[in-house]
């Protein structure tokens, strides 16, 4: 156990029972420890912070001991009294760029009274710890020190109009739900300027979209649609690509889509999801990519196998669409790891279409079949 690495009985009632809470707030620590490790499990802050309590003990260790600044922001915190919320991402964020970050917030948290100093870490963490708001902040502080800062802070509202300016005239942000404040938020913090430009001059359009629209799923907009890319009539058409009809859930990790490829995969099984996401660009976009005169023998529908393991063998048998001509040609088969040989004797279809006139073995609209 890591209790044995202290000698408890020379210390003081205090200094035993935080070893103890420290030792039973961490996880995964070693049962072997350096003197260097010792020395944090004996500091205060580390039984109630959020730094040490979710990864493994090895490495907190690491960061902090490579980044004595970060430590000393961790004991500042501790003796204001702060509920530090600040978990291990953040502190690596701030170790990306320590000058910058260190100095100001140091600045904050001797300056700022308590309860304003939670709320502004509260709101701060909750965007992902933005150098720009700790700096706009510390320049706030500086040049109005006598401000009611609880006021400022105490809403995720105030606390961007505060560090950001009102950037929306038709509405107040207070006034939104949570569902639409949240990515209103997140264009203000990231500059949307186009989003920003588009909704406060439509804003019965977007108040109009219902909640359960997937334009303000965080993990949709943070990670897989650009929304500054929308349009007015893009915009009104998320009303109806909602999470009852769309499954964020299988939008492949790290990818941006367009709007028109999140319309298509809109209402679709997860079979069609798999079809899609096995395609390459630009077979994807409009139909298979066809070279030259061997596109007849050679369509580039280019499956990664490796992703779908589910599909066995495939049977093309739709659209081949070079330059908007029909490809005819004969069926081909295709096996795992491989390009596949592909025919089309039907007429233009578009992958991303309903429109396919395949029939009966056709239980995608791209015409392929599983076997």
């Amino acid at each position: 156990m890591a209790l044995e690495n202290f000698d408890l009985c020379g210390r003081d009632r205090e200094a035993r029972e935080t070893v103890i809470r420290n030792i039973s707030h961490c996880v995964e620590i070693p049962l072997a420890l350096s003197d260097k490790e010792r020395a944090l499990l004996q500091e205060p802050f580390v039984a109630y912070s959020d730094l040490t309590g979710y990864l493994p003990f090895a490495e907190v260790f690491a960061l902090l001991d490579k980044r004595p600044e970060l430590l000393g922001i961790a004991r500042l915190l501790h003796k204001k009294g702060v509920e530090d919320k600040l978990a291990l991402k953040d502190y690596q964020k701030m170790a990306e760029s320590v000058p910058e970050y260190v100095p100001p917030l140091q600045g904050l948290i001797s300056s700022l009274e308590l309860a304003p100093l939670n709320m502004f870490l509260e709101y701060w963490e909750a965007g992902g710890c933005q150098l720009h708001e700790l700096q706009a902040m510390k320049r706030l502080l500086d040049t109005q020190p006598s401000q009611d800062w609880p006021a400022l802070l105490g809403t995720h509202s105030a606390y961007t109009n505060t560090l950001y300016g009102r950037k929306f005239k038709s509405f107040e942000l207070s006034e939104l739900g949570e569902d639409k404040k949240g990515v209103v938020i997140y264009a203000i913090a990231h500059s949307k300027k186009h989003f920003i430009k588009l909704v406060d001059g439509h804003p019965d359009l977007f108040l109009q979209i219902p909640s359960s629209s997937i334009l303000f799923q965080k993990g949709f907009y943070d990670e897989h649609f650009n929304i500054n890319e929308l349009t007015e009539k893009t915009l009104e058409a998320f009303a109806g690509v909602t999470t009852y009809n769309f499954r964020p859930d299988r939008l492949e990790p790290g990818r941006r889509y367009s709007f028109q490829e999140i319309q298509a995969l809109s209402g679709k099984d997860s079979a069609y999801w798999i079809f899609y996401h096995a395609l390459t660009f630009p077979a994807r976009i409009t139909g298979c990519w066809c070279s030259g005169r061997s596109a007849k023998t050679n369509c580039c529908l280019d499956y990664k196998m490796r992703r779908s393991p589910p599909w066995r063998q495939c049977w093309i048998k739709n659209h081949c669409i070079t330059g908007g001509r029909r490809i005819s040609g004969t069926y081909g088969a295709c096996g795992p790891m491989r390009r596949y040989n592909c025919c089309s004797t039907w007429k233009n279809c578009d992958i991303l279409s309903p429109r396919c006139t395949a029939k009966k073995i056709c239980p995608l609209p791209c015409g392929a079949r599983i076997r």
